[in-house]
């Protein structure tokens, strides 16, 4: 298995266990991981820690992940900073979407956790894989 050697995540979602899930996944594979549990705290974090990527829920009560996608992308601080969504809201809609909003990659939940750091792996130039992942 490929590790990370130390490329910093953040990963994005109101659900408590989704986020430890997340962290020990990316954390056995070599990321420094660290979480926020709403769009509010993940942008205050992303301008703080300035992560090598994003991984953003799209469903959260403080405003959705489209919000954040669109603060981040504005912000000279992190618009450079590759967003992956992990949703959830399986539709092609959410896709289409995710595609016209400049996403790095695109993931319905459940997403097999190999899949995702294949991915984040790929984002921060260690690997190749291709960019959005098909529908389950």
């Amino acid at each position: 298995m490929e590790h990370a050697t130390g490329r910093r995540v953040l990963v994005v979602d109101d659900h408590e266990d989704t986020r430890q899930m997340s962290l020990l996944v990316l954390s056995s594979q070599g990321f420094h991981a660290s979480a926020a549990a709403g769009a509010d705290d993940a942008f205050v974090r992303a301008c703080e820690e300035r992560p090598d990527v994003i991984v953003t829920d799209l469903a959260m009560p403080d405003g959705d992940g489209w919000e954040l996608i669109q603060r981040l992308s504005t912000d000279p601080r992190t618009r450079q900073i590759p967003v992956v969504m992990l949703t959830a809201c399986a539709t092609e809609q959410v896709r289409e979407r995710a595609a016209r909003e400049g996403l790095a990659a695109f993931f319905f939940k459940p997403c097999p956790p190999d899949a995702l750091a294949a991915e984040l792996r790929r984002l921060c130039g260690q690997t190749s894989s291709p960019l959005l992942s098909p529908r389950p």
